[in-house]
Protein backbone atom coordinates (compact mmCIF):
# COMPACT_ATOMS: atom_id res chain seq x y z
CA UNK A 1 0.00 0.00 0.00
CA UNK A 2 1.34 3.44 -0.93
CA UNK A 3 1.90 5.63 2.09
CA UNK A 4 0.60 9.24 2.18
CA UNK A 5 3.11 12.01 1.55
CA UNK A 6 4.83 13.67 4.52
CA UNK A 7 3.01 16.94 3.75
CA UNK A 8 -0.39 15.23 3.87
CA UNK A 9 0.60 13.36 7.03
CA UNK A 10 1.59 16.57 8.79
CA UNK A 11 -1.66 18.32 7.78
CA UNK A 12 -3.78 15.43 9.04
CA UNK A 13 -1.74 15.22 12.24
CA UNK A 14 -2.32 18.92 12.97
CA UNK A 15 -6.08 18.58 12.33
CA UNK A 16 -6.41 15.48 14.51
CA UNK A 17 -4.48 17.21 17.30
CA UNK A 18 -6.72 20.27 17.01
CA UNK A 19 -9.92 18.16 17.10
CA UNK A 20 -8.65 16.13 20.03
CA UNK A 21 -7.48 19.18 22.01
CA UNK A 22 -10.83 20.92 21.55
CA UNK A 23 -12.71 17.95 22.97
CA UNK A 24 -10.18 16.30 25.30
CA UNK A 25 -11.99 17.35 28.49
CA UNK A 26 -15.23 15.80 27.26
CA UNK A 27 -13.49 12.64 26.08
CA UNK A 28 -11.69 12.31 29.41
CA UNK A 29 -14.94 12.70 31.35
CA UNK A 30 -16.70 10.09 29.21
CA UNK A 31 -13.77 7.69 29.49
CA UNK A 32 -13.77 8.06 33.27
CA UNK A 33 -17.46 7.22 33.49
CA UNK A 34 -17.10 4.24 31.17
CA UNK A 35 -14.15 2.87 33.12
CA UNK A 36 -16.12 3.15 36.34
CA UNK A 37 -19.00 1.23 34.78
CA UNK A 38 -16.90 -1.57 33.29
CA UNK A 39 -17.87 -4.99 34.48
CA UNK A 40 -19.42 -8.22 33.23
CA UNK A 41 -21.36 -7.54 30.01
CA UNK A 42 -24.96 -8.59 30.49
CA UNK A 43 -28.02 -7.13 28.83
CA UNK A 44 -30.85 -6.11 31.14
CA UNK A 45 -33.78 -8.53 31.00
CA UNK A 46 -37.28 -7.55 32.12
CA UNK A 47 -40.08 -10.01 32.67
CA UNK A 48 -43.49 -8.93 31.35
CA UNK A 49 -46.08 -10.90 33.36
CA UNK A 50 -47.96 -13.11 30.94
CA UNK A 51 -46.17 -11.69 27.88
CA UNK A 52 -42.62 -13.09 27.92
CA UNK A 53 -39.32 -11.29 28.44
CA UNK A 54 -37.83 -8.06 27.12
CA UNK A 55 -34.05 -7.70 26.90
CA UNK A 56 -32.63 -4.19 26.55
CA UNK A 57 -29.20 -3.48 25.04
CA UNK A 58 -27.11 -0.63 23.75
CA UNK A 59 -23.73 0.41 22.39
CA UNK A 60 -22.01 3.81 22.69
CA UNK A 61 -19.26 4.22 20.11
CA UNK A 62 -17.39 7.35 19.03
CA UNK A 63 -14.01 8.23 17.61
CA UNK A 64 -11.82 10.68 15.70
CA UNK A 65 -12.40 10.09 11.99
CA UNK A 66 -9.85 11.18 9.38
CA UNK A 67 -10.96 10.82 5.76
CA UNK A 68 -8.98 11.63 2.62
CA UNK A 69 -11.39 11.16 -0.29
CA UNK A 70 -14.03 8.40 -0.49
CA UNK A 71 -13.06 4.73 -0.34
CA UNK A 72 -13.53 2.87 -3.61
CA UNK A 73 -14.15 6.01 -5.69
CA UNK A 74 -11.89 6.54 -8.75
CA UNK A 75 -11.57 10.29 -8.08
CA UNK A 76 -9.70 12.17 -5.38
CA UNK A 77 -11.76 13.89 -2.67
CA UNK A 78 -11.12 16.36 0.13
CA UNK A 79 -9.55 15.69 3.52
CA UNK A 80 -11.72 16.07 6.61
CA UNK A 81 -11.43 15.34 10.32
CA UNK A 82 -14.52 14.76 12.49
CA UNK A 83 -15.59 13.40 15.84
CA UNK A 84 -17.80 10.58 14.59
CA UNK A 85 -20.65 8.52 16.00
CA UNK A 86 -19.69 4.98 14.94
CA UNK A 87 -22.95 3.02 14.82
CA UNK A 88 -24.09 3.75 18.39
CA UNK A 89 -27.55 2.34 19.10
CA UNK A 90 -30.11 1.30 21.70
CA UNK A 91 -32.66 -1.45 21.36
CA UNK A 92 -34.54 -4.40 22.78
CA UNK A 93 -35.29 -8.07 22.05
CA UNK A 94 -38.65 -9.61 22.98
CA UNK A 95 -39.41 -13.33 23.35
CA UNK A 96 -42.70 -14.86 24.42
CA UNK A 97 -43.13 -18.64 24.65
CA UNK A 98 -46.83 -19.12 23.95
CA UNK A 99 -46.72 -22.91 24.29
CA UNK A 100 -46.64 -25.83 21.87
CA UNK A 101 -43.03 -24.91 21.05
CA UNK A 102 -44.17 -21.61 19.52
CA UNK A 103 -42.16 -18.48 20.41
CA UNK A 104 -43.21 -14.98 19.38
CA UNK A 105 -40.26 -12.64 18.96
CA UNK A 106 -39.46 -9.03 18.20
CA UNK A 107 -36.36 -6.94 17.69
CA UNK A 108 -35.93 -3.16 17.64
CA UNK A 109 -32.87 -0.92 17.21
CA UNK A 110 -32.68 2.86 17.06
CA UNK A 111 -29.48 4.48 15.81
CA UNK A 112 -26.73 2.42 14.24
CA UNK A 113 -25.65 5.06 11.72
CA UNK A 114 -22.15 6.29 10.90
CA UNK A 115 -22.61 10.08 11.23
CA UNK A 116 -20.83 13.11 12.74
CA UNK A 117 -21.49 13.37 16.48
CA UNK A 118 -23.28 16.73 16.19
CA UNK A 119 -25.75 15.17 13.70
CA UNK A 120 -26.51 12.06 15.77
CA UNK A 121 -30.01 13.08 16.85
CA UNK A 122 -30.91 14.99 13.70
CA UNK A 123 -30.21 11.93 11.55
CA UNK A 124 -31.27 9.30 14.07
CA UNK A 125 -33.69 6.65 12.79
CA UNK A 126 -34.93 3.10 13.27
CA UNK A 127 -32.09 0.81 12.27
CA UNK A 128 -33.80 -2.56 12.54
CA UNK A 129 -37.37 -3.39 13.53
CA UNK A 130 -38.97 -6.77 12.93
CA UNK A 131 -41.22 -9.36 14.52
CA UNK A 132 -41.96 -12.98 13.90
CA UNK A 133 -42.45 -16.55 15.03
CA UNK A 134 -39.97 -19.30 15.89
CA UNK A 135 -40.63 -23.02 16.35
CA UNK A 136 -39.06 -26.39 15.66
CA UNK A 137 -39.36 -25.89 11.91
CA UNK A 138 -37.49 -22.59 11.83
CA UNK A 139 -38.00 -18.83 12.13
CA UNK A 140 -40.14 -16.38 10.17
CA UNK A 141 -39.65 -12.61 10.61
CA UNK A 142 -40.96 -9.51 8.85
CA UNK A 143 -39.78 -5.90 8.94
CA UNK A 144 -36.58 -3.93 8.45
CA UNK A 145 -33.79 -6.46 8.89
CA UNK A 146 -30.56 -7.95 7.59
CA UNK A 147 -30.76 -9.34 4.05
CA UNK A 148 -29.71 -12.92 3.24
CA UNK A 149 -26.74 -11.67 1.22
CA UNK A 150 -25.27 -10.28 4.44
CA UNK A 151 -26.27 -13.30 6.55
CA UNK A 152 -24.88 -16.03 4.30
CA UNK A 153 -22.05 -14.26 2.47
CA UNK A 154 -20.87 -10.93 3.87
CA UNK A 155 -20.72 -12.29 7.42
CA UNK A 156 -17.69 -14.37 6.42
CA UNK A 157 -15.54 -11.51 5.08
CA UNK A 158 -16.96 -8.33 6.66
CA UNK A 159 -16.80 -8.37 10.46
CA UNK A 160 -15.51 -4.93 11.32
CA UNK A 161 -17.48 -1.84 12.28
CA UNK A 162 -17.64 0.41 9.28
CA UNK A 163 -14.89 1.05 6.77
CA UNK A 164 -12.85 -2.04 5.92
CA UNK A 165 -13.71 -4.97 3.58
CA UNK A 166 -13.97 -2.42 0.81
CA UNK A 167 -15.02 -5.02 -1.73
CA UNK A 168 -18.29 -5.41 0.18
CA UNK A 169 -19.10 -1.89 1.31
CA UNK A 170 -18.24 -0.05 -1.92
CA UNK A 171 -21.55 0.93 -3.62
CA UNK A 172 -20.23 -0.30 -6.98
CA UNK A 173 -19.91 -3.77 -5.45
CA UNK A 174 -23.55 -3.86 -4.33
CA UNK A 175 -23.07 -3.09 -0.65
CA UNK A 176 -26.70 -3.46 0.53
CA UNK A 177 -26.98 -4.56 4.18
CA UNK A 178 -30.56 -3.96 5.39
CA UNK A 179 -33.93 -3.89 3.69
CA UNK A 180 -37.37 -2.73 4.83
CA UNK A 181 -40.65 -4.67 4.55
CA UNK A 182 -38.61 -7.85 4.20
CA UNK A 183 -39.99 -11.32 4.90
CA UNK A 184 -37.18 -13.65 6.01
CA UNK A 185 -37.52 -17.40 6.57
CA UNK A 186 -34.72 -19.55 8.00
CA UNK A 187 -34.21 -23.05 9.34
CA UNK A 188 -31.44 -25.52 10.07
CA UNK A 189 -30.64 -29.22 10.07
CA UNK A 190 -27.72 -29.84 12.39
CA UNK A 191 -24.95 -27.48 11.29
CA UNK A 192 -26.56 -26.77 7.93
CA UNK A 193 -28.48 -23.47 7.88
CA UNK A 194 -30.60 -22.15 5.04
CA UNK A 195 -33.03 -19.33 4.44
CA UNK A 196 -34.47 -16.80 2.07
CA UNK A 197 -35.93 -13.31 1.63
CA UNK A 198 -39.03 -12.02 -0.06
CA UNK A 199 -39.92 -8.35 -0.30
CA UNK A 200 -43.33 -7.86 -1.92
CA UNK A 201 -43.46 -5.45 -4.82
CA UNK A 202 -46.48 -3.62 -3.37
CA UNK A 203 -44.69 -2.65 -0.14
CA UNK A 204 -41.41 -1.29 -1.50
CA UNK A 205 -38.37 -0.45 0.62
CA UNK A 206 -36.51 2.48 2.13
CA UNK A 207 -33.47 1.59 -0.02
CA UNK A 208 -35.49 2.06 -3.24
CA UNK A 209 -35.78 -1.66 -3.98
CA UNK A 210 -39.32 -2.44 -5.15
CA UNK A 211 -38.97 -6.19 -4.91
CA UNK A 212 -36.45 -8.69 -3.54
CA UNK A 213 -36.07 -12.45 -3.67
CA UNK A 214 -33.07 -14.28 -2.23
CA UNK A 215 -31.96 -17.79 -1.24
CA UNK A 216 -28.90 -18.66 0.83
CA UNK A 217 -27.29 -21.41 2.87
CA UNK A 218 -24.22 -22.10 4.97
CA UNK A 219 -22.57 -25.04 6.74
CA UNK A 220 -20.78 -24.34 10.01
CA UNK A 221 -17.75 -26.02 11.55
CA UNK A 222 -17.08 -28.92 9.23
CA UNK A 223 -14.40 -30.93 11.07
CA UNK A 224 -14.74 -28.25 13.75
CA UNK A 225 -12.80 -25.67 11.68
CA UNK A 226 -14.28 -25.08 8.22
CA UNK A 227 -17.41 -23.06 7.43
CA UNK A 228 -18.76 -22.00 4.04
CA UNK A 229 -21.84 -20.44 2.50
CA UNK A 230 -23.45 -18.95 -0.57
CA UNK A 231 -26.38 -16.80 -1.64
CA UNK A 232 -28.32 -15.66 -4.70
CA UNK A 233 -30.10 -12.30 -4.45
CA UNK A 234 -32.40 -10.71 -7.03
CA UNK A 235 -33.81 -7.19 -6.59
CA UNK A 236 -35.72 -4.71 -8.72
CA UNK A 237 -35.28 -0.98 -8.12
CA UNK A 238 -37.74 1.86 -8.66
CA UNK A 239 -36.44 2.53 -12.16
CA UNK A 240 -37.38 -1.02 -13.16
CA UNK A 241 -33.75 -2.16 -13.34
CA UNK A 242 -33.09 -5.73 -12.20
CA UNK A 243 -29.98 -6.55 -10.20
CA UNK A 244 -28.61 -10.02 -9.45
CA UNK A 245 -25.97 -10.74 -6.81
CA UNK A 246 -24.42 -14.14 -6.23
CA UNK A 247 -21.69 -14.82 -3.67
CA UNK A 248 -19.76 -17.74 -2.20
CA UNK A 249 -17.41 -17.61 0.79
CA UNK A 250 -15.62 -19.85 3.24
CA UNK A 251 -13.34 -19.75 6.24
CA UNK A 252 -10.89 -21.82 8.26
CA UNK A 253 -10.68 -21.06 11.98
CA UNK A 254 -8.25 -22.23 14.66
CA UNK A 255 -8.09 -21.28 18.32
CA UNK A 256 -6.08 -18.10 17.71
CA UNK A 257 -6.52 -17.18 14.05
CA UNK A 258 -8.99 -17.26 11.18
CA UNK A 259 -8.77 -16.79 7.44
CA UNK A 260 -11.78 -16.20 5.20
CA UNK A 261 -12.22 -15.59 1.48
CA UNK A 262 -15.15 -14.75 -0.73
CA UNK A 263 -16.08 -13.76 -4.26
CA UNK A 264 -19.31 -12.23 -5.47
CA UNK A 265 -20.77 -11.05 -8.75
CA UNK A 266 -23.16 -8.13 -9.37
CA UNK A 267 -25.10 -8.20 -12.65
CA UNK A 268 -27.21 -5.11 -13.37
CA UNK A 269 -28.17 -2.89 -16.30
CA UNK A 270 -24.60 -1.67 -16.87
CA UNK A 271 -22.59 -3.03 -19.79
CA UNK A 272 -20.27 -5.17 -17.68
CA UNK A 273 -20.78 -7.24 -14.56
CA UNK A 274 -18.95 -6.44 -11.34
CA UNK A 275 -16.79 -9.05 -9.63
CA UNK A 276 -15.44 -8.53 -6.12
CA UNK A 277 -12.77 -10.66 -4.44
CA UNK A 278 -12.27 -10.40 -0.67
CA UNK A 279 -9.80 -11.83 1.81
CA UNK A 280 -9.89 -11.49 5.61
CA UNK A 281 -7.48 -12.62 8.31
CA UNK A 282 -8.09 -12.38 12.07
CA UNK A 283 -5.38 -12.94 14.67
CA UNK A 284 -6.13 -13.14 18.40
CA UNK A 285 -2.90 -11.60 19.64
CA UNK A 286 -3.76 -11.91 23.35
CA UNK A 287 -7.02 -12.65 25.19
CA UNK A 288 -7.74 -8.89 25.05
CA UNK A 289 -6.14 -7.88 21.73
CA UNK A 290 -7.27 -8.74 18.21
CA UNK A 291 -6.03 -7.77 14.74
CA UNK A 292 -8.07 -7.88 11.50
CA UNK A 293 -6.41 -7.54 8.08
CA UNK A 294 -8.33 -7.39 4.79
CA UNK A 295 -7.67 -7.20 1.06
CA UNK A 296 -10.09 -6.63 -1.81
CA UNK A 297 -10.11 -6.35 -5.57
CA UNK A 298 -13.03 -5.15 -7.70
CA UNK A 299 -13.29 -5.74 -11.45
CA UNK A 300 -15.81 -3.48 -13.18
CA UNK A 301 -14.72 -2.03 -16.51
CA UNK A 302 -17.68 0.37 -16.49
CA UNK A 303 -16.11 2.18 -13.54
CA UNK A 304 -12.48 1.12 -13.08
CA UNK A 305 -9.43 0.15 -15.03
CA UNK A 306 -8.36 -1.33 -11.72
CA UNK A 307 -9.33 -1.11 -8.05
CA UNK A 308 -7.57 -2.52 -4.99
CA UNK A 309 -8.31 -2.05 -1.30
CA UNK A 310 -6.74 -2.95 2.02
CA UNK A 311 -7.81 -2.44 5.61
CA UNK A 312 -7.12 -3.23 9.24
CA UNK A 313 -8.74 -3.21 12.65
CA UNK A 314 -6.83 -3.48 15.94
CA UNK A 315 -8.77 -3.57 19.20
CA UNK A 316 -7.97 -3.84 22.89
CA UNK A 317 -10.69 -4.79 25.38
CA UNK A 318 -10.93 -3.76 29.03
CA UNK A 319 -13.14 -6.45 30.51
CA UNK A 320 -16.25 -7.42 28.55
CA UNK A 321 -17.75 -3.99 27.93
CA UNK A 322 -15.15 -1.35 27.14
CA UNK A 323 -12.71 -1.37 24.23
CA UNK A 324 -10.48 1.03 22.32
CA UNK A 325 -9.72 0.48 18.65
CA UNK A 326 -8.17 1.82 15.48
CA UNK A 327 -9.64 0.96 12.11
CA UNK A 328 -8.38 2.07 8.72
CA UNK A 329 -8.57 1.36 5.01
CA UNK A 330 -7.16 2.59 1.71
CA UNK A 331 -8.19 2.08 -1.91
CA UNK A 332 -6.27 2.61 -5.12
CA UNK A 333 -8.62 3.20 -8.06
CA UNK A 334 -7.89 4.00 -11.70
CA UNK A 335 -10.96 5.29 -13.59
CA UNK A 336 -12.14 3.52 -16.75
CA UNK A 337 -12.11 6.84 -18.62
CA UNK A 338 -8.40 7.21 -18.00
CA UNK A 339 -6.64 9.71 -15.79
CA UNK A 340 -4.67 9.60 -12.59
CA UNK A 341 -5.00 6.83 -10.02
CA UNK A 342 -6.95 7.97 -6.95
CA UNK A 343 -5.53 6.90 -3.59
CA UNK A 344 -8.24 7.41 -0.95
CA UNK A 345 -8.04 6.49 2.73
CA UNK A 346 -9.91 6.61 6.01
CA UNK A 347 -8.95 6.10 9.67
CA UNK A 348 -10.93 5.91 12.92
CA UNK A 349 -9.48 5.87 16.44
CA UNK A 350 -12.26 5.39 18.95
CA UNK A 351 -13.82 4.02 22.13
CA UNK A 352 -16.75 1.59 22.32
CA UNK A 353 -18.83 0.72 25.38
CA UNK A 354 -21.38 -2.09 25.29
CA UNK A 355 -24.27 -1.73 27.73
CA UNK A 356 -25.65 -5.14 26.75
CA UNK A 357 -24.68 -8.32 24.96
CA UNK A 358 -26.09 -7.53 21.50
CA UNK A 359 -23.73 -5.85 19.05
CA UNK A 360 -23.55 -6.34 15.27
Amino acid sequence: MTLPSSRFTSVVARRVLHAFTASQSTVAAIAGVLLSLSGPSQAQEFGIPGFGNLTAFGTANAGVFVEDGKLGIPTKGDTKVQIQNVNSLVGADWRWDVGSSQVLLGHFEYGGDFVPVDETFDRGRTHQAYGGLSNGLGTLTFGRQLVSFARFYSSFVNRSQEIYATGITTPNAGGVKFSSNLLHVSSSVGRFEFGGDYQPRSLGSSIADRERLALGARYLQLFGRISFGGVLDRSEVDSGEEKYRVGIAGQYASEQWLIAAGVHNVNDASADTTQSYNLLGIIQLTPDDVLHLSLSHIEDSDVYDRNFGAGFLVEHRFGSRLSIYAEGAATSSEPASGGDTALNSALIVGVRFEFGNVWY
